[in-house]
């Protein structure tokens, strides 16, 4: 009897970071973190004072990337692109955790939800990738300066 399975892989990254994402519309219904993307982008700046609560947002992305910015340091995280129509159930391609108690926010990617058969393998491929910025390059949430940048690594 096939099990429907998605991929998901998990990374923790500090508090106090920008995180962002390519994204064509808002967050997905579900999300209890609301993030709208400016010009295409969605850009998150997690300031623990600000947080109540745990909180999540799901998002359908829109060219396989995903990065963290936490001073000078950028994580990237690449993936096959993923339609919305094979995103799992209730999750989605992107999504991002914060912590209410400023310790720390998850960046997160699924792969397609996909039939397995007992015994069947499925093959998803992320690559991370760890950078320091350029110096002079703005590091803040809507630069396309650093948008370009990452883009030209992802």
């Amino acid at each position: 009897m096939s099990r429907s399975v998605a991929p998901w892989q998990n990374s923790r990254v500090g508090p106090r970071g920008l995180t962002f994402y390519p994204s064509p519309e808002p967050t997905l219904p579900g999300s209890t973190l609301a993030i709208e993307p400016e010009d295409g982008v969605a850009w998150l700046r997690h300031d623990p004072a600000t947080m109540r609560e745990n909180a999540k947002s799901f998002a359908d992305g829109a060219e396989g990337w995903l990065a963290h910015l936490d001073g000078d340091l950028l994580f990237l995280k690449t993936f096959p692109k993923v339609p919305r129509a094979l995103q799992a159930p209730t999750e989605a391609e992107v999504e991002i955790y914060v912590d209410h108690t400023g310790t720390f926010v998850e960046v997160e990617q699924q792969g397609p939800y996909e039939a397995l058969e007992p015994g069947g393998r499925s093959r998803w491929t992320t690559r991370w990738q760890l950078h320091r910025a350029p110096p002079g390059l703005p590091l803040r949430a809507g630069s396309r300066e650093l948008l370009a940048w990452v883009r030209g690594l992802a």
